[in-house]
């Protein structure tokens, strides 16, 4: 064999194996192409659904705003109810006090009565005839039923009031443990918001 047959055989034998290595070499460049087409495909799969998530989340967050402003007005509307509410038990309670005998008031009349009683007590004494002392005793017993009524009636006034101002302190706690688990609520809310942002 001569040198140039050896020559061409071997130049053969290497475009076989060239021609052998860039085929696997287009094999997986194929490969590769299709891979990664596939790759990209799911990054974009991925990005979509992230985008979804992300809008169904700021819808979610838009909703939650918007519930927690309805609510936080209601909230308002109901305070402003309450103080109105409360300025009326007020304005209520000062005219029933301005009203109201007091215990000065109580010890004038008691006094009053003792000095009336005095008085027919020397009416009495001086008096000369029975017919006299008999309508002196009925004046008196009136004065003193006239008296003893209107004494019982502040007394059970003061009675009613006292009721009323214990109703009153116990509706006012009541509210006051309302508003504070409605501020608990209102925190809890304002903070799974900051968390959630």
């Amino acid at each position: 064999m001569t040198n140039e047959e050896k020559i061409l055989s071997l130049m053969e034998k290497m475009y076989i194996e060239f021609s052998n290595r860039f085929e696997k070499i287009e094999q997986i460049q194929k490969e590769f192409s299709s891979r990664l087409g596939q790759t990209q495909k799911e990054f974009s799969d991925r990005f979509e659904r992230m985008e979804q998530t992300q809008q169904e989340f700021s819808h979610r967050l838009e909703e939650s705003d918007r519930i927690n402003g309805e609510r936080y007005a209601e909230f308002s509307n109901r305070f402003k109810e309450i103080d109105e509410r409360h300025k009326e038990f007020i304005n209520r309670f000062e005219k029933i006090e301005a009203n109201m005998a007091t215990k000065k008031d109580i010890a004038e009349i008691k006094e009053k009565h003792v000095e009336f009683e005095n008085r027919f007590e020397k009416i009495e004494a001086n008096m000369a005839t029975k017919d006299d002392v008999a309508e002196i005793k009925e004046k008196l017993a009136r004065i003193e039923e006239d008296h003893g009524r209107k004494i019982a009636a502040l007394f059970d006034a003061r009675e009613v009031q006292f009721d009323i101002n214990n109703r009153i302190m116990d509706s006012l706690e009541r509210i006051e443990n309302k508003l504070d688990k409605i501020s608990l609520r209102v925190a809890y809310h304002d903070d799974v918001l900051r968390k959630v942002r």
